[in-house]
């Protein structure tokens, strides 16, 4: 029987796996796969009030190129091109190229800026991950800042003649504090309760990974500038934390703040919305035959982005359309996803998207969003991957979804 038994086992080896499908399709192992080798960021300060208002961005900028070059130890002449989103500065790209160089990139490696709003990072991990892909390069760098400090929001605007062609033109034009409470208006389950509640636990969840030292791996010191107010006398001081969110936030004191924008609706709060923050953040991307050959580390791998519009008028419900169209594209489910980052602009839209898309809270900004941590517009896309990447790694996750607004990228283990 035994003999038989070995001889049935014998002819079944033969015959061919079973083919994967799902996300262990996407987590095979390619040479030519795009990889993240490195992910790091810069402590996050509170705009205008907070540890970095007085250090110059491409400063912070360059100290985060500089600190990636030093924890990777890669030869910086590999890097073919970097990719910076940085939305807020006229004119930007003479910053980034001045802060490459400084940082020790060659004048052969090339640099761009990438504006796309909340997005821009993104982007830049896009246009990175694709000229690999393509094999324009085989290695480059992609990241965001923002001084939110420095560079207050502009004024949008549109001839008057476009206007009156197209509502939605103008729509797009109006602050996002009327779209976050064009969101509760609409959908009648994004309710201030829900929202605080929400917004509660990222309060509480940020607060946590800091005294777990969770970000310690993911931030690079800085020196950071502080002038006196006074005296104009400047000093330099070695950042390491981020600036903290308020503890012992609860659903129940977030209750108790006025809301942000009585003319368009009671909803959004101070409390339940992003702060403004100032920040840099990037990530080292090559093949993996690429970084095998040298010794790198592989944190994840790059799998895919999607992309889509909603109406400007509730523009931040945006991945609710971006992330079924990504996981249909790669025949996943959102079951399939173990950590999920996405931006929380404002709690409304987090609500929203979470009820939307059937994310599981314990699942979703484990460390805290925007809402504690803040949004450095041209900084947050890597943020998040940086945040959730490490986090990947930490908890031995096969798959992390980072999205904002009309975009969604996924990246496997």
């Amino acid at each position: 029987m035994q003999d038989r038994l070995s001889k049935i086992r014998e002819q079944l080896s033969f015959l061919p796996a079973a083919p994967l499908s799902g996300l262990e399709k996407l987590r095979v192992q390619r040479d030519d796969d795009v990889v993240v080798c490195c992910a790091v960021r810069s402590p996050l300060g509170k705009a205008n009030s907070g540890s970095l208002k007085d250090t110059a961005p491409d400063m912070l900028l360059h100290q985060v190129l500089e600190g990636l070059l030093e924890r990777t130890g890669v030869d910086p002449t590999l890097v073919e091109d970097v990719s910076i989103s940085w939305t807020r500065e006229k004119d930007p790209i003479y910053k980034i190229r001045g802060a490459a160089l400084a940082a020790g990139f060659p004048h052969t490696t090339t640099v761009q800026s990438m504006n796309r709003l909340c997005t821009s990072g993104m982007s830049s991990v896009a246009w990175i991950a694709n000229a690999i892909r393509c094999g324009d390069i085989e290695m480059g760098v992609a990241g965001g800042v923002e001084s939110m400090s420095t560079n207050p929001r502009p004024e949008p605007s549109i001839s008057e003649e476009l206007g009156t062609l197209s509502s939605e033109a103008t729509d797009a034009l109006n602050p996002m504090g009327w779209t976050s409470e064009n969101i509760a208006k609409d959908f009648s389950f994004v309710t201030r309760e829900a929202v605080d509640a929400y917004a509660a636990v990222s309060h509480q969840s940020a607060l946590a990974a800091m005294d777990e030292g969770r970000f310690v791996d993911q931030i690079i010191p800085v020196r950071a500038v502080k002038v006196d107010p006074m005296t104009k006398e400047r000093s330099e001081f070695l950042l390491s934390e981020d600036d903290k969110p308020r503890r012992g936030t609860t659903a129940a004191s977030l209750g108790k703040l006025r809301p942000a924008f009585p003319q368009w609706g009671a909803v959004s709060t101070a409390g339940n919305s992003s702060q403004i923050t100032d920040g840099a953040a990037a990530l080292l991307l090559t093949t993996r035959a690429k970084a095998k050959s040298l010794g790198l580390p592989v944190m994840a791998t790059y799998v895919a982005q999607s992309m889509a519009g909603v109406p400007p008028r509730i523009m931040g419900i945006g991945p609710s359309a971006a992330v079924p169209k990504l996981l249909a594209r790669l025949g996943i489910e959102v079951k399939d996803v173990g950590l999920w980052e996405i931006n929380e602009a404002f709690g409304t839209m987090a609500v929203y998207c979470q009820q939307k898309l059937g994310i599981e809270r314990s699942k979703m900004n484990v460390n805290g969003g925007a809402i504690a941590l803040g949004h450095p517009i041209g900084c947050t896309g890597i943020r998040l991957m940086v945040t959730g990447i490490h986090e990947m790694q930490r908890r031995d996750e096969k798959a992390l979804c980072v999205t904002i607004m009309g975009v969604a990228q996924l990246f496997v283990r």
